[in-house]
């Protein structure tokens, strides 16, 4: 069956942001019967950093939402969202996972959980219309990175997959000279 609904969850749970989740939540799962935790994606800070993790092969049906674990993935970020708000980073890593669904999947929906079930989740403070609109491109995804270029390290980013450096610290490590001339907005490099 063919996937065309992205639902988005929270785990209802409180993350410390430095113990992994994945391993309880997957437990618990089993332990009430399911052979698998009932996610495909579960999002979650571990380690002081943003992880995803995968769960249920996105061609497997979920066990996450009565009537829509056949057509749906199902992302799961770590959190409870109705007593504290996603991060932007938290936000951001929603809507990369989003966005490489869509390159294997025909998505026409995203959605929470609660649109499909008798649920607050993925709770009151996760904002699922804005996850659509960064999913569409109203918003940069913007990832800070290191570039390094002749073994000196600069501050980069990364907008959109595209990756950007300073230019002027870009092309001194070149050993070239940058010069702008203010009055007329010309760089000028040497």
């Amino acid at each position: 069956m063919s996937k065309t609904i992205i639902m988005l969850h929270h785990s209802a749970t409180w993350d410390d942001k430095q113990i992994k989740d994945f391993d309880a939540i997957k437990a618990g799962h089993i332990r009430i019967g399911d052979r698998d935790i009932a996610y495909h994606k579960l999002i979650e800070y571990a380690n002081g950093q943003i992880q995803t993790y995968q769960g249920r092969q996105e061609s497997e049906s979920a066990a996450a939402c009565p009537g829509k674990n056949y057509d749906a993935i199902h992302i799961c970020l770590v959190g409870n969202f109705e007593e504290t708000v996603p991060t932007e980073e938290e936000y951001r890593a929603v809507v990369s996972e989003c966005r490489g669904i869509m390159t294997r999947w025909p998505i026409e929906e995203i959605c929470g959980h609660r649109d499909y079930y008798a649920t607050a989740c993925p709770g009151a403070n996760f904002d699922v219309d804005y996850v659509r609109e960064l999913v569409k491109g109203e918003d940069e995804v913007v990832t800070d990175i290191k570039v390094i270029v002749k073994g000196q390290e600069l501050t980069g980013k990364v907008i959109n997959n595209v990756t950007y450096a300073p230019v002027r610290e870009l092309i001194e490590v070149l050993n070239y000279q940058v010069n702008y001339d203010a009055t007329d907005r010309v760089v000028t490099i040497k």
